[in-house]
Protein backbone atom coordinates (compact mmCIF):
# COMPACT_ATOMS: atom_id res chain seq x y z
CA UNK A 1 0.00 0.00 0.00
CA UNK A 2 2.69 2.04 1.30
CA UNK A 3 4.96 1.76 -2.20
CA UNK A 4 1.66 2.20 -4.23
CA UNK A 5 0.87 5.55 -2.55
CA UNK A 6 4.80 6.89 -3.42
CA UNK A 7 4.50 5.93 -6.58
CA UNK A 8 1.25 7.79 -7.22
CA UNK A 9 2.66 10.81 -5.14
CA UNK A 10 6.05 10.91 -7.76
CA UNK A 11 4.02 10.21 -10.88
CA UNK A 12 1.39 13.08 -9.72
CA UNK A 13 4.36 15.15 -8.68
CA UNK A 14 6.22 14.88 -12.14
CA UNK A 15 2.75 15.68 -13.86
CA UNK A 16 2.48 18.41 -11.65
CA UNK A 17 5.74 20.14 -12.78
CA UNK A 18 5.99 19.50 -16.34
CA UNK A 19 2.55 20.80 -16.33
CA UNK A 20 3.67 23.82 -14.72
CA UNK A 21 4.08 26.10 -17.99
CA UNK A 22 0.66 25.03 -19.14
CA UNK A 23 -1.96 27.05 -17.35
CA UNK A 24 -4.78 28.50 -18.52
CA UNK A 25 -4.61 32.10 -19.58
CA UNK A 26 -6.18 32.68 -15.96
CA UNK A 27 -3.24 32.62 -14.12
CA UNK A 28 0.63 33.06 -16.01
CA UNK A 29 2.83 30.18 -16.73
CA UNK A 30 4.88 29.12 -13.73
CA UNK A 31 8.54 28.34 -14.23
CA UNK A 32 9.77 25.40 -15.68
CA UNK A 33 11.97 22.90 -13.34
CA UNK A 34 15.42 23.28 -13.05
CA UNK A 35 15.57 26.60 -14.74
CA UNK A 36 17.30 29.77 -12.90
CA UNK A 37 15.41 31.36 -9.92
CA UNK A 38 14.29 34.73 -10.84
CA UNK A 39 13.11 37.68 -8.48
CA UNK A 40 9.11 38.46 -8.99
CA UNK A 41 8.68 41.81 -10.25
CA UNK A 42 9.46 44.79 -7.93
CA UNK A 43 7.16 47.72 -7.73
CA UNK A 44 8.76 50.67 -5.48
CA UNK A 45 6.65 53.78 -3.78
CA UNK A 46 6.77 57.20 -5.51
CA UNK A 47 6.30 60.58 -3.69
CA UNK A 48 4.86 58.34 -0.48
CA UNK A 49 2.69 56.14 -2.20
CA UNK A 50 2.09 53.11 -4.39
CA UNK A 51 -1.07 52.16 -6.44
CA UNK A 52 -1.46 49.03 -7.92
CA UNK A 53 -4.13 46.66 -9.23
CA UNK A 54 -4.19 42.64 -8.68
CA UNK A 55 -7.34 40.62 -9.82
CA UNK A 56 -7.28 37.37 -8.14
CA UNK A 57 -8.12 34.22 -10.38
CA UNK A 58 -7.96 30.24 -10.65
CA UNK A 59 -6.90 27.43 -12.75
CA UNK A 60 -5.96 24.42 -13.22
CA UNK A 61 -3.24 22.96 -14.75
CA UNK A 62 -3.62 20.20 -17.36
CA UNK A 63 -3.70 17.59 -14.46
CA UNK A 64 -6.30 19.76 -12.31
CA UNK A 65 -4.67 21.10 -9.67
CA UNK A 66 -5.92 24.07 -8.93
CA UNK A 67 -3.70 27.66 -8.54
CA UNK A 68 -5.02 30.80 -7.44
CA UNK A 69 -2.87 33.66 -8.77
CA UNK A 70 -2.55 37.40 -8.00
CA UNK A 71 -2.30 38.74 -11.00
CA UNK A 72 -0.50 42.58 -12.19
CA UNK A 73 -0.77 43.67 -15.54
CA UNK A 74 1.69 44.98 -17.45
CA UNK A 75 2.47 45.96 -21.32
CA UNK A 76 3.95 42.30 -22.07
CA UNK A 77 1.20 40.53 -19.86
CA UNK A 78 -0.01 39.34 -16.18
CA UNK A 79 2.99 38.97 -14.02
CA UNK A 80 1.91 37.07 -10.59
CA UNK A 81 2.64 38.60 -7.34
CA UNK A 82 4.60 41.21 -7.64
CA UNK A 83 6.60 42.29 -4.56
CA UNK A 84 5.67 45.42 -2.95
CA UNK A 85 7.95 48.49 -1.75
CA UNK A 86 7.23 50.71 0.64
CA UNK A 87 9.26 53.57 2.91
CA UNK A 88 7.98 53.72 6.78
CA UNK A 89 5.00 56.18 6.69
CA UNK A 90 4.05 55.68 2.84
CA UNK A 91 0.25 54.73 1.58
CA UNK A 92 -0.45 51.77 -0.02
CA UNK A 93 -3.72 51.92 -2.42
CA UNK A 94 -4.29 48.46 -3.51
CA UNK A 95 -7.14 47.59 -5.67
CA UNK A 96 -8.18 43.85 -5.29
CA UNK A 97 -10.76 42.75 -8.37
CA UNK A 98 -12.24 39.03 -7.17
CA UNK A 99 -12.41 37.15 -10.77
CA UNK A 100 -12.78 33.30 -8.72
CA UNK A 101 -14.45 30.80 -10.22
CA UNK A 102 -13.52 27.84 -7.97
CA UNK A 103 -16.09 25.17 -7.93
CA UNK A 104 -16.03 22.35 -5.39
CA UNK A 105 -16.33 19.09 -5.98
CA UNK A 106 -19.27 17.29 -4.57
CA UNK A 107 -18.47 13.83 -4.45
CA UNK A 108 -15.38 12.45 -1.88
CA UNK A 109 -12.17 11.69 -3.70
CA UNK A 110 -8.67 10.83 -2.67
CA UNK A 111 -7.94 14.15 -4.23
CA UNK A 112 -11.32 16.26 -3.37
CA UNK A 113 -12.34 14.86 0.51
CA UNK A 114 -15.62 16.15 1.57
CA UNK A 115 -15.90 14.87 5.11
CA UNK A 116 -15.63 16.89 7.93
CA UNK A 117 -15.17 20.16 5.69
CA UNK A 118 -17.24 23.68 5.80
CA UNK A 119 -19.62 23.36 2.74
CA UNK A 120 -21.48 26.02 0.37
CA UNK A 121 -24.63 24.63 1.99
CA UNK A 122 -23.56 25.70 5.57
CA UNK A 123 -25.62 28.93 7.40
CA UNK A 124 -23.47 32.55 5.98
CA UNK A 125 -21.85 29.63 3.56
CA UNK A 126 -25.17 29.74 0.64
CA UNK A 127 -22.70 30.10 -2.29
CA UNK A 128 -25.43 32.33 -3.75
CA UNK A 129 -24.67 35.26 -5.58
CA UNK A 130 -23.82 38.73 -4.19
CA UNK A 131 -26.59 40.77 -4.16
CA UNK A 132 -26.11 44.10 -6.03
CA UNK A 133 -24.64 46.62 -4.00
CA UNK A 134 -23.86 44.81 -0.87
CA UNK A 135 -20.82 46.46 0.69
CA UNK A 136 -17.77 43.87 1.46
CA UNK A 137 -17.46 45.18 4.84
CA UNK A 138 -20.69 44.19 6.01
CA UNK A 139 -20.91 40.97 3.62
CA UNK A 140 -22.33 37.38 4.99
CA UNK A 141 -21.53 35.17 2.08
CA UNK A 142 -18.42 33.01 2.91
CA UNK A 143 -17.33 30.35 0.28
CA UNK A 144 -14.63 29.26 -1.90
CA UNK A 145 -14.64 31.89 -3.77
CA UNK A 146 -14.85 34.60 -1.15
CA UNK A 147 -11.42 36.46 -0.28
CA UNK A 148 -9.60 39.85 0.73
CA UNK A 149 -6.52 40.39 2.27
CA UNK A 150 -4.15 40.32 5.18
CA UNK A 151 -0.94 42.56 5.13
CA UNK A 152 0.89 39.61 7.40
CA UNK A 153 2.72 41.27 10.22
CA UNK A 154 2.33 44.70 9.40
CA UNK A 155 1.49 46.90 12.09
CA UNK A 156 -2.32 48.37 10.36
CA UNK A 157 -5.66 48.66 12.17
CA UNK A 158 -8.07 45.70 11.47
CA UNK A 159 -10.52 47.71 10.12
CA UNK A 160 -12.32 47.58 6.56
CA UNK A 161 -10.29 48.41 3.50
CA UNK A 162 -7.27 47.99 6.08
CA UNK A 163 -6.54 44.69 7.39
CA UNK A 164 -9.28 43.82 8.77
CA UNK A 165 -10.27 39.62 7.82
CA UNK A 166 -13.18 39.15 9.84
CA UNK A 167 -15.61 40.81 8.47
CA UNK A 168 -14.14 42.18 5.11
CA UNK A 169 -15.86 39.51 2.53
CA UNK A 170 -14.95 40.60 -1.28
CA UNK A 171 -17.07 38.46 -3.79
CA UNK A 172 -16.79 37.87 -7.42
CA UNK A 173 -17.57 40.97 -9.83
CA UNK A 174 -16.48 42.95 -11.64
CA UNK A 175 -16.00 45.60 -8.88
CA UNK A 176 -12.19 46.63 -7.29
CA UNK A 177 -12.15 46.42 -3.56
CA UNK A 178 -10.23 49.63 -2.98
CA UNK A 179 -7.54 49.16 0.51
CA UNK A 180 -6.10 52.21 1.73
CA UNK A 181 -3.23 51.29 4.34
CA UNK A 182 -0.70 53.72 5.82
CA UNK A 183 2.65 52.06 6.82
CA UNK A 184 3.27 53.52 10.09
CA UNK A 185 6.44 55.97 10.54
CA UNK A 186 7.54 53.37 13.15
CA UNK A 187 7.35 50.52 11.17
CA UNK A 188 10.70 47.90 11.38
CA UNK A 189 12.00 47.94 7.85
CA UNK A 190 12.12 44.12 7.01
CA UNK A 191 10.05 41.70 4.73
CA UNK A 192 6.73 41.16 5.37
CA UNK A 193 3.84 39.38 2.60
CA UNK A 194 0.37 39.88 1.79
CA UNK A 195 -2.08 36.73 0.90
CA UNK A 196 -5.99 36.10 1.18
CA UNK A 197 -7.58 35.08 4.70
CA UNK A 198 -11.17 34.35 4.42
CA UNK A 199 -11.17 32.14 6.87
CA UNK A 200 -12.04 28.60 6.46
CA UNK A 201 -10.63 28.77 3.16
CA UNK A 202 -7.10 30.60 3.54
CA UNK A 203 -5.05 27.49 2.89
CA UNK A 204 -7.18 26.47 -0.28
CA UNK A 205 -5.98 30.27 -1.65
CA UNK A 206 -2.22 30.60 -0.19
CA UNK A 207 -1.48 27.16 -0.71
CA UNK A 208 -2.53 27.63 -4.82
CA UNK A 209 0.00 30.49 -4.98
CA UNK A 210 -1.70 33.22 -4.05
CA UNK A 211 0.81 35.15 -1.96
CA UNK A 212 3.58 38.03 -2.65
CA UNK A 213 6.06 39.69 -0.77
CA UNK A 214 6.18 43.47 1.02
CA UNK A 215 9.46 45.17 1.55
CA UNK A 216 9.47 47.87 4.14
CA UNK A 217 12.70 49.78 3.01
CA UNK A 218 15.43 51.35 5.00
CA UNK A 219 17.25 47.91 6.66
CA UNK A 220 20.39 49.65 5.52
CA UNK A 221 20.15 52.33 8.19
CA UNK A 222 20.14 49.87 10.88
CA UNK A 223 22.23 46.91 9.30
CA UNK A 224 25.34 48.72 6.93
CA UNK A 225 26.59 45.70 6.19
CA UNK A 226 23.57 45.03 3.85
CA UNK A 227 24.52 48.55 1.86
CA UNK A 228 25.20 47.79 -1.56
CA UNK A 229 24.91 43.91 -1.71
CA UNK A 230 22.63 42.17 -4.62
CA UNK A 231 19.14 41.42 -3.06
CA UNK A 232 17.08 38.47 -3.16
CA UNK A 233 13.51 37.83 -2.09
CA UNK A 234 12.68 34.13 -2.08
CA UNK A 235 9.05 33.25 -1.58
CA UNK A 236 8.81 29.50 -0.29
CA UNK A 237 5.83 27.99 -1.44
CA UNK A 238 3.71 24.70 -0.40
CA UNK A 239 0.92 22.56 -2.76
CA UNK A 240 -0.69 19.99 -1.33
CA UNK A 241 -2.53 17.28 -3.88
CA UNK A 242 -5.69 17.65 -1.66
CA UNK A 243 -6.06 21.16 -2.44
CA UNK A 244 -9.28 20.94 -0.29
CA UNK A 245 -7.67 19.33 2.48
CA UNK A 246 -5.22 20.66 5.45
CA UNK A 247 -5.14 17.31 6.70
CA UNK A 248 -1.30 15.29 6.18
CA UNK A 249 -1.00 14.72 2.73
CA UNK A 250 1.49 14.43 -0.51
CA UNK A 251 2.94 18.20 -1.15
CA UNK A 252 5.66 19.91 -3.02
CA UNK A 253 7.53 23.13 -1.83
CA UNK A 254 8.51 25.78 -4.67
CA UNK A 255 10.84 28.83 -4.78
CA UNK A 256 9.57 31.74 -6.20
CA UNK A 257 6.80 29.44 -7.75
CA UNK A 258 9.46 26.77 -9.40
CA UNK A 259 8.94 23.17 -7.99
CA UNK A 260 11.46 22.15 -5.40
CA UNK A 261 10.80 18.30 -4.96
CA UNK A 262 14.08 16.39 -5.83
CA UNK A 263 14.99 13.92 -6.96
CA UNK A 264 11.75 13.36 -8.75
CA UNK A 265 13.63 16.37 -11.16
CA UNK A 266 15.69 19.04 -11.60
CA UNK A 267 15.95 21.76 -8.46
CA UNK A 268 15.39 25.02 -9.47
CA UNK A 269 18.94 26.93 -9.60
CA UNK A 270 20.62 29.86 -7.74
CA UNK A 271 22.81 31.86 -9.76
CA UNK A 272 25.66 34.20 -8.12
CA UNK A 273 29.33 35.15 -8.41
CA UNK A 274 32.04 32.90 -6.68
CA UNK A 275 32.51 33.93 -3.25
CA UNK A 276 29.69 36.83 -3.81
CA UNK A 277 27.86 38.27 -0.65
CA UNK A 278 24.07 38.55 -1.13
CA UNK A 279 21.59 39.79 0.94
CA UNK A 280 18.52 36.59 1.12
CA UNK A 281 15.21 37.95 2.48
CA UNK A 282 12.85 34.47 2.51
CA UNK A 283 9.62 33.75 3.18
CA UNK A 284 7.39 30.86 3.94
CA UNK A 285 4.54 31.22 2.75
CA UNK A 286 3.44 28.45 3.30
CA UNK A 287 0.36 27.59 5.36
CA UNK A 288 1.78 24.40 7.16
CA UNK A 289 5.36 23.62 6.19
CA UNK A 290 7.78 24.13 9.02
CA UNK A 291 11.60 24.84 7.08
CA UNK A 292 15.16 24.59 8.56
CA UNK A 293 17.35 26.30 6.47
CA UNK A 294 20.92 25.72 5.71
CA UNK A 295 23.62 26.31 2.98
CA UNK A 296 25.72 23.82 2.20
CA UNK A 297 29.14 23.61 0.38
CA UNK A 298 28.68 19.75 -0.20
CA UNK A 299 27.61 18.47 2.99
CA UNK A 300 28.96 21.06 5.30
CA UNK A 301 26.49 23.77 6.46
CA UNK A 302 27.85 27.09 6.03
CA UNK A 303 27.43 30.15 8.23
CA UNK A 304 25.26 32.88 7.03
CA UNK A 305 24.53 36.50 9.30
CA UNK A 306 21.37 36.44 10.20
CA UNK A 307 19.90 40.53 10.05
CA UNK A 308 16.03 39.80 10.53
CA UNK A 309 13.30 37.30 11.63
CA UNK A 310 9.51 38.39 10.93
CA UNK A 311 10.16 41.51 9.71
CA UNK A 312 12.58 42.86 13.14
CA UNK A 313 16.10 43.37 12.48
CA UNK A 314 18.19 41.60 15.15
CA UNK A 315 19.92 43.43 17.53
CA UNK A 316 23.17 41.84 16.98
CA UNK A 317 25.06 40.15 14.27
CA UNK A 318 25.04 36.62 14.99
CA UNK A 319 26.14 33.62 12.72
CA UNK A 320 24.66 31.05 12.56
CA UNK A 321 24.02 27.90 10.19
CA UNK A 322 20.79 26.92 10.46
CA UNK A 323 17.65 29.22 10.29
CA UNK A 324 13.83 27.89 11.81
CA UNK A 325 10.86 29.40 10.06
CA UNK A 326 8.02 28.38 10.71
CA UNK A 327 4.61 28.50 8.18
CA UNK A 328 4.17 32.35 7.76
CA UNK A 329 7.52 33.38 9.20
CA UNK A 330 10.30 35.55 7.54
CA UNK A 331 13.75 35.20 7.77
CA UNK A 332 17.02 37.93 6.39
CA UNK A 333 20.65 36.37 6.36
CA UNK A 334 24.05 37.53 4.30
CA UNK A 335 25.11 34.61 2.23
CA UNK A 336 28.35 33.72 0.73
CA UNK A 337 28.52 31.94 -2.65
CA UNK A 338 30.46 29.31 -3.26
CA UNK A 339 34.01 29.10 -4.88
CA UNK A 340 33.93 28.31 -8.56
CA UNK A 341 33.21 24.41 -8.97
CA UNK A 342 31.76 23.49 -5.63
CA UNK A 343 28.61 22.03 -5.38
CA UNK A 344 26.49 23.91 -2.92
CA UNK A 345 22.71 23.82 -2.35
CA UNK A 346 19.80 25.66 -0.72
CA UNK A 347 18.00 23.41 1.80
CA UNK A 348 15.49 22.39 4.27
CA UNK A 349 17.36 19.53 6.80
CA UNK A 350 13.36 18.51 7.85
CA UNK A 351 11.63 19.27 10.93
CA UNK A 352 9.34 16.72 13.46
CA UNK A 353 5.89 18.93 13.82
CA UNK A 354 4.39 15.37 15.75
CA UNK A 355 2.44 12.64 14.81
CA UNK A 356 -0.24 14.62 13.33
CA UNK A 357 1.73 17.14 11.35
CA UNK A 358 3.11 17.14 7.97
CA UNK A 359 6.27 14.74 7.67
CA UNK A 360 8.52 18.25 6.94
CA UNK A 361 11.61 15.91 5.18
CA UNK A 362 14.55 17.11 4.12
CA UNK A 363 14.23 18.66 0.70
CA UNK A 364 16.54 20.56 -2.14
CA UNK A 365 15.09 24.25 -2.68
CA UNK A 366 18.18 25.43 -4.99
CA UNK A 367 21.41 24.37 -6.27
CA UNK A 368 23.29 27.19 -5.91
CA UNK A 369 26.03 27.87 -8.98
CA UNK A 370 28.76 30.00 -8.94
CA UNK A 371 29.41 31.48 -12.20
CA UNK A 372 31.08 34.76 -13.65
CA UNK A 373 28.10 35.20 -15.86
CA UNK A 374 25.68 34.76 -12.98
CA UNK A 375 22.28 35.83 -13.86
CA UNK A 376 21.74 39.63 -11.72
CA UNK A 377 18.04 39.25 -11.67
CA UNK A 378 17.83 41.07 -8.51
CA UNK A 379 17.56 44.44 -6.71
CA UNK A 380 21.15 45.90 -5.76
CA UNK A 381 21.85 48.94 -3.03
CA UNK A 382 19.41 51.51 -3.06
CA UNK A 383 17.98 50.72 -7.10
CA UNK A 384 13.80 52.31 -7.31
CA UNK A 385 11.38 50.45 -9.20
CA UNK A 386 7.68 52.37 -10.07
CA UNK A 387 4.95 50.88 -10.16
CA UNK A 388 4.55 51.99 -13.97
CA UNK A 389 2.96 48.60 -16.16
Amino acid sequence: MGKVFKLAFAVSTIGLALAAAAQTPNCPARPAPGTVVQDQLSLNSQNGALQLALTLRNAPDIFGFMHFCFNYATAHGNVEAPTLRLNPGDTLNLDITNQLNFVAPNVASPRYPTSGMMSDSMPGMEGAAEPPNTDPCKSQIMNFNTTNVHFHGLNIPPVCHQDDVLNTLIQPGPTPFHYQIQIPANEPPGLYWYHPHPHGFTTLQVNGGAAGAIIINGIEKIKPQVAGLTERVFMIRQQFLNPLSWLPGPNQLSLNFQTAAAPLFQSPVIQMKPGEKQFWRVGNATTQAFLSLQVLFGSTAQAVELISVDGVPVTTNPMVSEIDVPPAGRAEFIVTGPPTGTAATFVTTGFDSGPIGNPNVPQILANVVATTSAVQAARRGCRTYTSTP
